[in-house]
C-alpha cells in the first residue's frame, strides 16, 4: 500500500517560520518543498499533526507548499499544494 501523501494545513505567509503538517507516519523523513525545490532541513515526523519549525522564514510569495514523507524506500507522491494567505500570519 502507498505512502499517503502529508498535508499542510493551516496559513503560510512569507513572514511564517513553521509549518504545520498532517498524515505523516511517526519515524517518516518530511521533506517541504516550494514550487518543488526542496527546502532545508528536512524534518522527522513523531505523529499524524504536528508544526515544524524552520527557524527562518524560508517561503516566498506567491509559491506553491507541499510536503512529500518517506519511510524506507518508500516515498509518498505530494498533497494538492498549499497557496498562500492574503493575511499575514507568523
Amino acid at each position: 500500500m502507498p505512502l499517503v501523501a502529508p498535508k499542510v494545513v493551516g496559513n503560510l505567509s512569507i513572514l511564517s517560520s513553521k509549518i504545520r503538517v498532517r498524515n505523516q507516519l511517526p519515524g517518516a523523513i518530511l521533506t517541504v518543498y516550494q514550487n518543488g525545490v526542496s527546502l532545508s532541513p528536512t524534518f522527522v515526523a513523531s505523529g499524524g499533526d504536528q508544526v515544524f519549525d524552520f527557524g527562518a522564514r524560508p517561503f516566498t510569495a506567491g509559491r506553491d507548499i507541499t510536503v512529500r514523507q518517506q519511510v524506507g524506500s518508500e516515498v509518498s507522491s505530494t498533497a494538492r499544494p498549499r497557496g498562500f494567505s492574503r493575511r499575514r500570519s507568523a
